[in-house]
């Protein structure tokens, strides 16, 4: 069986807007429209063209979208206007890269000092803490704005005029949902309808069984897939894929955090599991089919091939990447895009298998994993 795991590589490979720093410069330029208090038959274009880091395209339907359509700003205002995480990535948006696993690393960080400060404080609320101890408030930085934020929704309550911390976490479990949702949307509402040129043209000739993707997009199915070779059941989507819901509890998009606790703690200390990818991947029941199609069979001498493409191998997806690069009866080429990129490959999948590891399946006898150089891509 021929295998090819895509990540956001991929989407950018095909000239797709999906760094993170795109759906902020989307998210923004709505935020400012709702701000401005734009009627939408009133909308210009010319609001639209001072924003020059939004991809021209989706700056289009974006105009073509909103004009004379007040629900529709409506319904994106409930899920943006003030909520804390997307605040506050945009308040530290020159600190953070422009991947997606730096996004999740910076969740990481928030809420793996929010635990340590409950775990060490558990009498203390979080705004008494802070403002007595300011040097606290650099171990998350700016960590005022989700303060800030809160505030000013006006949701809070005071018991004895004490900030209420399981009120404040469970907001913040709300906003991450809402931002996962205004996500969703704006993959299946705007990336999915876009056009693109790009055909990689080594992708047919692999001669593709199964599709594991860690994308929210329906790229490989929409450009790779036009005489119906392949259905549902041959695509996992490890993280969800974006499709249409009416509500942002209904979204089955997976984006949070790796275990951070230690092994004498992680199955004691539950308060913010709702964050952790292995939880949100259970009760959003995403893809875990590869298991299925790599389980062994009676033949022992079947075999695997598997193709990566457009993933940079960090440990946030290290678990499922773990599985299947250590399993005998599959055989690993990880396409790299420059020397640089291969470079960065190797040292984290060095985090992911450990070296020895590496070493053994990357040369001799127990050879199993290999690096190749991307090809030029084709037009259509």
């Amino acid at each position: 069986m021929n295998i090819l795991l895509i990540g956001n590589g991929f989407d950018l490979a095909h000239n797709l807007p999906t760094k993170y720093d795109d759906f902020l410069d989307f998210i923004q330029v709505l935020s400012q429209m709702i701000k401005k208090d734009i009627i939408s038959e009133h909308i210009s274009y010319s609001d639209l063209t001072e924003c020059n880091n939004l991809n021209t395209e989706i700056k289009n339907k974006i105009y073509d979208d909103f004009t004379n359509n007040n629900d529709l700003l409506l319904s994106w205002k409930e899920l943006i206007i003030n909520n804390l995480w997307l605040n506050y990535f945009f308040e530290n948006r020159q600190y953070i890269e422009d991947n997606w696993i730096d996004f999740e690393k910076e969740i990481l960080l928030v809420i793996s000092n929010l635990d340590e400060f409950i775990k060490k404080n558990p009498n203390d609320d979080l705004i008494t803490f802070l403002s007595l101890n300011a040097s606290y408030n650099g171990v998350i930085r700016n960590f005022k704005i989700f303060l800030d934020s809160y505030l000013k929704k006006e949701i809070f309550t005071y018991s004895s005029n004490t900030f209420q911390n399981d009120i404040f976490i469970k907001e913040l479990e709300e906003d991450l949902d809402k931002l996962i949702f205004a996500l969703e949307r704006y993959i299946n509402e705007y990336v999915n309808k876009m056009n693109t040129d790009e055909f990689l043209y080594f992708i047919p000739s692999l001669k593709i069984d199964k599709i594991i993707s860690f994308n929210y997009t329906d790229t490989f199915n929409s450009i790779y897939n036009k005489e119906k070779k392949y259905n549902d059941d041959d695509f996992d989507f490890i993280h969800g894929k974006a499709i249409e819901h009416c509500y942002y509890k209904d979204t089955r998009l997976v984006l949070g955090i790796n275990e951070y606790l230690p092994d004498n703690e992680k199955n004691s200390n539950v308060q913010f599991i709702r964050y952790k990818k292995f939880f949100q991947r259970i009760h959003k029941n995403t893809g875990y089919k590869y298991t299925e199609w790599t389980a062994p069979t009676d033949d022992p001498e079947l075999t695997h091939n598997l193709y990566i493409f457009g993933h940079s191998l960090d440990s946030t997806d290290g678990d499922i990447l773990r599985d299947l690069i250590l399993d005998n009866r599959i055989n690993t080429t990880i396409f790299y895009h420059d020397r640089a990129a291969n470079a960065q490959q190797i040292i984290n999948l060095v985090k992911i298998i450990g070296q020895d590891e590496l070493i053994k399946r990357t040369e001799g006898y127990w050879k199993s994993v290999k690096f190749v150089e991307q090809s030029k891509f084709q037009k259509f």
